[in-house]
């Protein structure tokens, strides 16, 4: 009986000093659980999403895959018709660099390097340089509050230093980038339901007009003296939606889709009339996962699917993310 009491009178202590630090103590894990919360959702949705603080550079490692493959007619005589299937294989690897200006304010910069490797009627053509770089800055003008979401715009422009499809031969040869300079601008909006998150944004791409050219796609036009001279790229406007979801602190997911509208594109041929491509669009179906494989480093898995023709049947990407403090 003595013992009984002894460790009732034990327990009553340990409670009342349990019933002091308790406040504190599950404050810190409400705290700690958003900042895990905040930090793996969003991540998992896109890096556009998280603003790094001063003090602190990020750098971004991405491989990703593309895929295409489609069927067209070789020739066709009377005893039948022969089809060929052609595949299209591209690596890119790209390293982004994210510095803060400010809490509210990132610079981002990233440059590409591409590898296209391609099975063209039986002949195997790979190509390998460098793509376009692209310079920008991310703003966030409005903190998220209850009632109101977390808004991002983002603006930059992309420099034509990968190899131009203006001048290349495309018997031979494939472009690793857009031949002309761009500007873009976005805005990208999103809310947190904890543990999930909505996200959506709208962009716009203006290319600009390129010049002086020289460019001849095949014999005939070189010995006609013919050749393209000018062309003004069709702009782009897209829009893309989706949700995450935090399924633990060390994984989560994401799901969402794409849409690009591109203008029409307008060529100024020597001794023709200008020439005017159709309007295209694209969309694709996204799904991403994040996974915590150690205390301070993750690995983003992103997949996407096309939903068009003009778009590529398979993306398969890897991204992984350091932070350098200054």
């Amino acid at each position: 009986e003595n013992k009984i009491i002894e460790m009732e009178k034990r327990l009553e202590e340990l409670n009342e000093k349990t019933s002091k630090v308790q406040p504190e103590i599950k404050k810190k894990q409400i705290q700690i659980g958003s900042k895990l919360v905040d930090k793996s959702l969003l991540s998992s949705v896109g890096r556009e999403y998280v603003l790094l603080p001063p003090g602190i550079v990020g750098v971004e490692y991405s491989l990703a895959y593309k895929g295409k493959d489609y069927d067209f007619i070789q020739q066709a005589e009377e005893s039948g018709t022969n089809i060929e299937r052609e595949s299209t294989h591209t690596l890119t690897n790209k390293v982004t660099i994210e510095y803060p200006i400010k809490k509210n304010l990132t610079f981002v910069m990233y440059v590409p390097f591409v590898y296209i490797y391609d099975d063209k009627q039986g002949e195997n053509v790979d190509t390998e340089d460098f793509g376009d770089p692209y310079m920008g800055i991310i703003y966030q003008p409005i903190k998220e509050t209850e009632t109101k979401p977390a808004v991002l715009i983002s603006s930059g422009f992309t420099a034509p230093m990968g190899r131009s499809p203006y001048e290349i031969n495309p018997q031979t040869d494939f472009p690793t980038g857009e031949g002309v300079y761009s500007a873009n601008l976005g805005i990208n909006l999103s809310k947190k339901f904890d543990p999930a998150i909505v996200y959506g944004g709208l962009f716009y791409s203006y290319k600009l007009e390129k010049d002086n050219l020289n460019y001849k796609n095949s014999i005939t036009l070189g010995e006609t003296g013919e050749y393209l001279e000018k062309v003004k790229p069709g702009d782009e406007l897209g829009f893309n939606l989706g949700m995450g979801y935090v399924i633990s602190p060390s994984v989560s997911v994401s799901l969402g889709c794409e849409f690009i509208f591109r203008d029409s594109t307008k060529y100024n041929w020597r001794y023709r009339k200008e020439k005017t491509s159709p309007t295209t669009s694209t969309s694709r179906l996204l799904m991403g996962t994040a996974w915590q494989i150690t205390e301070k480093r993750k690995v983003y898995i992103d997949l996407g699917l096309g939903l068009s023709n003009n778009e590529e049947d398979f993306l398969f990407e890897l991204r992984f993310p350091f932070n350098f403090i200054l």
